[in-house]
């Protein structure tokens, strides 16, 4: 028996923005089956990987996986890295399963759940950036030079 979940979601975006992966998926099974999550994002405009994280555990009791690191006793990867920034203009694919499996169908029932969040953060363009670091600094100076004024009344 098995129970296993898989979404693909293909997609692009219309500015530079920033991403980052949080997300767990555990299992309450006292008897060990074999529990696995696979998280995936590529750029498929490069055919590059941009972040790759499958963990495994081979009957493991009450098996738990955190997205981004490499748990579990059985097999696992981990390439690239959970945040980064993804460019207009490129398309890309977001991949996400999991499963729990009883190839001997023996045992009490077990259940396994979790989520994966894929966060988008704006990425400020340069000139923004700029503009509001001169204008603190303006405003910085600014009230130094009230200060100073008015002490020396």
């Amino acid at each position: 028996m098995q129970a296993a979940s898989q979404v693909d979601i293909f997609f692009s975006v219309d500015a530079e923005v920033g991403y980052a992966f949080n997300g767990s998926y555990s299992a309450v099974d006292p008897a060990g089956r074999d529990t696995t999550l696979f998280v995936a994002l590529s750029d498929d405009a490069l055919g590059t990987a941009l972040f790759h994280n499958f963990q495994s555990s081979d009957h493991t009791p009450n098996a738990s996986f955190l997205v981004g690191l490499q748990e579990g006793d059985g097999h696992r990867e981990l390439e690239g890295s959970i945040t980064g920034t993804l460019l207009p203009g490129h398309l890309y694919s977001l991949s996400i399963g999991s499963s729990i499996d009883d190839y001997f169908n023996d045992g009490p029932a077990a259940a396994a759940s979790g989520t994966v969040s894929l966060q988008f953060v704006p990425v400020p363009e340069p000139g923004t950036a700029s503009l509001l670091t001169g204008g603190m600094l303006s405003l910085a100076a600014a009230h130094r030079r009230r200060a100073s004024l008015s002490r020396s009344h």
